[in-house]
């Protein structure tokens, strides 16, 4: 049997093993096991309890240490030469070891002496340390004390003076001044009492002792807190009264008390939070309904009482009656009023105070006092307060929109009046802020107050917008299911008015009404859209074939009408409302202008080729045959005359005269009399060959000509009424008609002399001269019609280009053919008067 069946050798290996543990073991006749837990090993033993025996457990143990003396003896037999080995290293390492042993005990020699040398003298240095210590504390609490008294005494001396001051014996300058030095005299005691910060530790090696723990220092100490107590309530009183009237210099004073008792930044943002709290306070009450009513019932008595008591069957508290609506609105514009005086007046104290912030520095460092006063607020005063009011503002109104249905109603109808309520309010503040609020220029801070009410801002624009757009879709309703008239003039200026009264109700608002500009923008491109779509621009609205105007004439005729007398009521905007609101409503109204021009040009086209086309019908009248002496007295004009004069009638009573376009229409009536008379005397001018009595039938298709024009300038008015417009309106194509009648009559050779031709142009006396002699005109040497002359000419407008051409004709036959005398005459005229026409035009720009 081996031994570690025998024998278990884990216990006596352990590092834990214990001799009396293991013998109590055996006694108690249970298994020891040191590196078990307590408990385990407990239970472990009563299992095995029944197997332990005191005598077998010594045989065992007898065993065991008869087989290690076993093991032993046989170790060192086999090990006998080595451990030889290691005996005589030994002895030989023995006679080194004596010197070491002797160098050590000197060395423990050396050190003794030096203890006696060193730490003896430190021990006393060290006592006369802490003795130093002990004085230098006894020192500096005397010199605190000493402090201290000097202090207290000066404080008991401006105390006094401060109370004769109060009794009226004192300057007040005085009683400020010494006000600030007791703050200051406080402030040094209070540093005095209180230890400084890691005053427990050591300071400079040596323990500081607070002045609490002498007598007479406990003692004065509830003189010093009462003085406190007093400067702090004078410093209060002084900071309410100089907030009160405004007075810089009490404040100031009040301020340097506060800073002098290092409690400037506490006091300022006390005073904010106060100020801000009445602000928020005071807002909160003026849009209550509650105290509305109350209000309310204390004003009218009785019937009140009996309004708001009865109104609880159907209808909640904090509502007004139909019958106490106006007197609910009354009171709620008279208490924001009152809440619009008191946010004025809180914003001047803010600003006031945040102004001798800045002004005030300290005496030492020259910080200013709103840079102390910054290490503790966020912002600056007067941001914290706006942010306040804004804050308040939009949580009101939010509210007072989501559970008030007659405060939305009273406020977004009245939005207006709250804006210029916020006017007055900034008017009132300009002189004390820096906060502006003009046509040119909002301040961020106003924007800021205002952009807290949007959400009665934005109630007031939609029913602005709706009131717009209503009056655009009542304009365009009936036409639009086919059971009316298209909108006219009337419309027109209903839907101008509507939208100019829209601006008038905001232009004292340089914000709300560009607003109101950009949305009546909007409803105008609408409308213009709308209108647009209406109109007819297929052939039939242009058709002249008369003898009455085409459906779609009329049509386009009213919705003309509408759009210029629209367009013509808002561009009186522009001189009430210039910059930026002009800026955003010019775009739709030179859209308005733009699209009724669009129609009015292209039936100004279609009429200008009518009439072209009328009296280029002149040419297939011969005026060379003898005038029929009959026909002289009649008054009838030549057959195309007959059809002008017709067609000027019909555009007059068909097509012009049902448009409503006012000064416009005379304008257009002038240019279009204008193109008629210039035409004719192209047309007129060019007609060959031509007799005397060619001249009277011209003569008498002027006479016709003129009292058409003249009807027709007359387009627009009333029979009978007053102040047409003469023939004379026209200008020098009518100076240039009636000339042309003399020049038909007149001798050859005057025609070169510039008195004689002095209205008519240069052009129309180089024609007639050349119908007079036997040169071919322009148009014939270039194998032209005389419509396709008269166009050409149209086109070319500069005179110059014109008389090139007609001088390039004319020298081109002369070249081309051997003159005879009479027509070298005629040439020698045409020369002339191109020369006297380009000496005209050269004159001008060589003065």
């Amino acid at each position: 049997m081996s031994t570690d069946a025998f024998l278990d050798h884990k216990p006596f290996l352990s590092d834990s093993f214990d001799v009396h543990a293991y013998a109590n073991a055996i006694l108690q006749g249970r298994a020891y096991r040191p590196d078990e837990p307590e408990s385990e090993e407990g239970k472990r033993g009563e299992i095995d309890k029944g197997d332990r025996d005191v005598g077998s457990e010594l045989a065992r143990l007898n065993y065991g240490i008869e087989d290690v003396t076993k093991q032993l003896r046989q170790e060192i037999t086999s090990s006998y030469p080595l451990l030889l080995n290691h005996l005589t290293t030994s002895l030989s390492l023995s006679s080194h070891l004596v010197p070491i042993q002797s160098s050590l005990a000197s060395l423990h020699v050396s050190l003794d002496r030096l203890h006696a040398k060193i730490h003896t003298p430190h021990q006393h240095l060290s006592l006369l340390v802490r003795r130093l210590q002990v004085l230098g504390s006894a020192t500096d609490l005397t010199r605190r004390a000493s402090r201290f008294v000097v202090v207290a005494r000066r404080l008991e001396a401006q105390m006094s003076i401060m109370g004769s001051a109060e009794k009226g014996s004192g300057d007040e300058g005085e009683k400020e001044r010494e006000l600030a030095k007791a703050a200051l005299s406080v402030a040094e005691l209070d540093a005095l009492l209180i230890l400084p910060s890691g005053s427990e530790d050591e300071i400079d090696g040596r323990n500081t002792i607070s002045l609490t723990e002498l007598d007479f220092v406990k003692a004065y100490a509830p003189i010093v807190d009462k003085a406190r107590d007093n400067i702090i309530q004078e410093m209060e009183s002084m900071v309410v009264s100089g907030l009160a009237d405004l007075n810089q210099t009490l404040l100031s004073s009040s301020l340097q008390t506060a800073h002098n008792l290092r409690l400037l930044p506490e006091l300022v943002s006390n005073l904010l939070a106060d100020l801000n709290d009445a602000v928020t306070l005071r807002i909160n009450k003026a849009f209550d309904s509650t105290a509305i009513g109350k209000e309310v019932a204390t004003k009218d008595g009785g019937s009140s009482h009996s309004a708001i008591k009865f109104t609880g069957r159907g209808r909640p508290a904090t509502e007004p009656t139909n019958a106490t609506h106006q007197i609910w609105v009354q009171v709620l514009w008279a208490r924001l009023e009152r809440v619009i005086e008191d946010i004025a007046n809180c914003c001047i104290k803010v600003y006031t105070l945040e102004k001798v912030l800045k002004v005030k520095r300290d005496a030492v460092t020259q910080t200013e006092f709103l840079d102390e006063v910054m290490k503790t607020l966020d912002e600056k005063p007067s941001f914290t307060f706006w942010t306040t009011l804004a804050k308040a503002f939009e949580a009101q109104t939010k509210e007072a929109a989501r559970s008030s249905a007659w405060l939305q109603q009273a406020l977004s109808t009245g939005y207006p009046r709250l804006l210029r309520l916020f006017h007055d309010f900034f008017a009132k503040i300009a002189v004390h802020t820096d906060t502006v609020y003009t046509r040119e220029h909002q301040s961020p801070e106003a924007v800021l107050v205002l952009r807290s009410v949007s959400v009665f801002e934005t109630l007031y624009l939609s029913r602005s917008t709706s009131r717009m757009s209503e009056a655009v879709s009542n304009a365009l309703q009936l036409y639009l299911s086919a059971r009316g008239n298209p909108p006219g003039p009337s419309e027109g200026i209903s839907i101008a008015r509507t939208m100019t009264n829209e601006l008038d109700s905001a232009r004292f608002d340089p914000l709300l009404v560009r607003t109101v500009a950009r949305n009546a923008s909007k409803v105008l491109d609408g409308f213009v859209n709308k209108i647009d779509g209406m109109l007819v621009k297929d052939f039939t609205a242009t058709s002249l074939i008369g003898p009455n105007a085409t459906p779609a004439q009329v049509v386009n005729a009213q919705l003309v009408g509408c759009l210029y007398h629209c367009w013509l009521n808002l561009v009186y905007v522009k001189q009430d409302f210039v910059g930026k609101v002009w800026d955003t409503l010019s775009p739709s109204v030179d859209a308005l202008e733009a699209t009724y021009k669009r129609t009015t040009d292209t039936l100004d086209s279609a009429l200008r080729r009518e009439f072209a086309s009328i009296l280029s019908r002149m040419h297939r009248v011969d005026f060379a045959k003898p005038m029929d002496p009959m026909s002289m007295g009649s008054g009838g004009g030549s057959p195309y005359m007959q059809d002008l004069i017709d067609k000027l009638g019909f555009v007059k009573s068909e097509i012009l005269g049902r448009m409503s376009l006012g000064d416009m229409m005379k304008d257009w009536v002038v240019s279009l009399s204008q193109y008629i008379i210039r035409t004719f005397l192209l047309h007129a001018s060019i007609a060959r060959p031509m007799g005397e009595s060619g001249a009277l039938k011209l003569t008498g298709d002027m006479t016709e000509l003129e009292m058409g024009v003249t009807n027709l300038l007359n387009t627009g008015r009333v029979q009978g009424a007053r102040g047409g417009m003469k023939v004379e309106k026209v200008g020098d194509e009518y100076q240039a008609l009636r000339s042309f009648r003399t020049l038909l009559f007149a001798d050859v050779e005057t025609l070169d002399n510039p008195v004689q031709t002095v209205h008519i142009p240069p052009l129309i006396v180089l024609h007639h001269i050349i119908v007079l002699s036997p040169l071919r005109l322009p148009h014939e040497v270039h194998g032209w019609t005389e419509q396709e002359y008269v166009l050409w000419i149209a086109k070319h407008e500069e005179e110059e280009e014109q008389l090139n051409l007609l001088e390039k004709a004319v020298d081109d036959q002369v070249a081309g053919s051997d003159s005879d005398e009479g027509e070298g005459m005629y040439v020698r005229l045409v020369r002339e008067v191109l020369i006297h026409a380009r000496h005209e035009d050269e004159t001008p720009s060589g003065g």
